[in-house]
C-alpha cells in the first residue's frame, strides 16, 4: 500500500474511532497522542486549557482509551487489525524490538514525528499487546512486541554497556 493510501486509511480509521467519544474526550485523546499535529501534548498543557488538573486529564484519557478498546473488540477490529499486523511485522523483522524512529521510517517513510506516525502509535497503544519504552539516559524510545522482548533487550543492552565500561570503551 502506498504511503498516501496508508495515511488516508489510518486517518479514516482514527476519525471513526474518535467519533465514539464526546467532543472534549476526542480533543484530549487527539492532543495527548499528537494525532493532528504529530506532537503529543502534556497532561499539564491540556489541563491548563480546560482548567482541570493533570490527574483529571489522565483519568479522561484512561476512560476514553478503555471505551475505544471496548469498541474495537466488539465491532471495529477488522479496520484496526491491518495496522496492528503491519506494526507487528516490523517488530518481528527486528527480533521483536525497534527504535521508535525506525518504526516511523518503516511505516511512513519518515523517521520524524508526524500525525501519521503518531496515529500508528495510538493504535498500537489501543491494541495493548505492544510494550513501549520511553527514551531515557541510556536508550532511545523503542517499541517491543512483548514485555519480555523489551526486558530482554534492556538487560542485554545494560550488560553490553557494563562490559564496554569495564573495557574503558
Amino acid at each position: 500500500m502506498a504511503t498516501s493510501d496508508i495515511k488516508k486509511s489510518l486517518k479514516t480509521v482514527i476519525k471513526h474511532l474518535l467519533s465514539n467519544l464526546n467532543q472534549r474526550n476526542q480533543d484530549i485523546v487527539t492532543r495527548r497522542f499528537g494525532l493532528e499535529t504529530g506532537e503529543p501534548e502534556t497532561l499539564q498543557a491540556i489541563g491548563d486549557d480546560y482548567r482541570i488538573t493533570r490527574e483529571r486529564v489522565r483519568q479522561i484519557e484512561d476512560s476514553s482509551m478503555r471505551q475505544l478498546r471496548e469498541y474495537i473488540s466488539n465491532a471495529y477490529s477488522g479496520k484496526v487489525d491491518p495496522f496492528i499486523v503491519l506494526a507487528r511485522s516490523f517488530l518481528d523483522q527486528s527480533c521483536g524490538v525497534l527504535r521508535q524512529a525506525d518504526l516511523f521510517e518503516k511505516f511512513s517513510g519518515s523517521s520524524k514525528d508526524s500525525s501519521i506516525n503518531h496515529g500508528l502509535l495510538f493504535l498500537m497503544e489501543l491494541d495493548g499487546s505492544f510494550t513501549r519504552h520511553v527514551e531515557d539516559n541510556t536508550l532511545n524510545a523503542f517499541w517491543a512486541s512483548s514485555e519480555s522482548s523489551a526486558n530482554d533487550f534492556v538487560a542485554a543492552t545494560n550488560r553490553f554497556i557494563k562490559m564496554m565500561s569495564q573495557l574503558k570503551k
